[in-house]
């Protein structure tokens, strides 16, 4: 007869903790889709497949901490990790559960720290999962292998419960276009840095007859942690075309999730453009995810009259991938004007970010 096993590590330091609760099960390998995945594992366990580097945030952390893929895992934490044909998670035999204590308003990576069981999510104010072809989920458990972002201002428990599979709570059936951790860490230009985002942003061989313009922002925003920018303008200063200002505008925010954030301000940013001396006569989302640009996408439209009765469409693209938000945006006089123009100058900033 097994005995049941009570095991207590604690470090003052960072006030983590593992809670044993269950006698061990046989070691099991948790199966990846291709593409980026939030991992997890027991202590110990291997990632097979893994290419490159993996990454984890911790309490505390306001970087990435990032290691060879193959390093051994450390029980309770999330990792971001690219399997560039899919792979699997070897954990050793664990039903040990885990507990963290956050820092409050700042996200952090957590997983299943276990070989075989589900385990619940208690104590976080957020929990987002992540599957390469759904993007991000809310979630309230995680499957074997399996890791998240969460948010709180105390301690968050993962406790085991059923313990009957290896496979993850939620299975991809396929991969989408991968959704880098840090950005340097996959395929394509390291849009961490503003050189990064100014090599895929709009250049003067897209716009011939443009007059151009930038600035480099370092954006610091309370709300949502460091993050890189850059703006870039076009002015059609000749009157030879109907198209009188294009802008792109490029952000990379520290963690993903603080990314989709980000998405959704650009949005709705979109939604209530500031137009001196302008009326907005109509506006709204247009298409909103239709267009298959990135993990999100969404596109807006205005049409705006001046003090002189001039009118004009206002059209814009906004796409995020990974960790990097790009939003696109025209001015036409009307009624020359379509969608149709920033959603081509944000699809070709999002082909250079994946390095075409």
């Amino acid at each position: 007869m097994k005995r049941r096993i009570l095991l207590l590590a604690v470090s003052a330091a960072t006030g983590l903790a593992l809670l044993g609760f269950y006698p061990a099960a046989p070691a099991r390998a948790a199966t990846l889709p291709a593409g980026w995945n939030l991992v997890a594992g027991a202590d110990g366990a291997t990632l097979n497949g893994a290419s490159g580097l993996i990454y984890s945030l911790q309490p505390g952390d306001t970087t990435y901490q990032s290691f060879p893929a193959g390093s051994p895992l450390k029980a309770g934490w999330g990792y971001w990790a690219f399997f560039a044909g899919g792979g699997s998670v070897s954990s050793p035999s664990s039903r040990n559960g885990y507990s963290v204590t956050l820092t409050p308003g700042a996200w952090a990576m957590v997983g299943n720290p276990t070989s075989d069981c589900i385990v619940s999510v208690s104590g976080a104010d957020s929990v987002l999962a992540y599957t390469p072809s759904g993007g991000y989920v809310e979630a309230t458990s995680l499957g074997v292998g399996q890791g998240a972002w969460v948010m709180g201002a105390g301690n968050v428990t993962l406790t085991p419960g059923a313990c009957v599979t290896a496979t993850p709570a939620a299975t991809p059936a396929a991969a989408a276009a991968p959704t880098p951790a840090p950005a340097s860490a996959s395929s394509g230009p390291d849009l961490t840095t503003i050189t990064g985002l100014q090599s895929v942003a709009l250049q003067q061989s897209d716009l011939p007859g443009y007059t151009s313009g930038n600035s480099q922002l370092n954006l610091r925003l309370s709300l949502r942690g460091g993050s890189v920018g850059y703006v870039g303008y076009w002015i059609d200063q000749n009157d030879r075309s109907p198209r009188l200002l294009v802008v792109d505008v490029l952000q990379t925010y520290p963690t993903p999730a603080l990314a989709h954030q980000g998405f959704m301000a650009a949005a709705a940013d979109a939604l209530n453009p500031d137009y001196s001396g302008t009326t907005l006569t109509a506006g709204n989302v247009v298409n909103e995810g239709a267009r298959g640009l990135g993990d999100e996408d969404a596109a807006s439209y205005y049409l705006l009259t001046n003090s002189h009765g001039v009118q004009f469409d206002s059209y814009t693209e906004i796409l995020r991938r990974g960790l990097t938000v790009a939003q696109v945006s025209t001015l036409d006089f009307t009624p020359t004007g379509s969608l149709l123009n920033p959603i081509a100058y944000a699809g070709i900033i999002y082909n250079r970010m994946q390095g075409r």
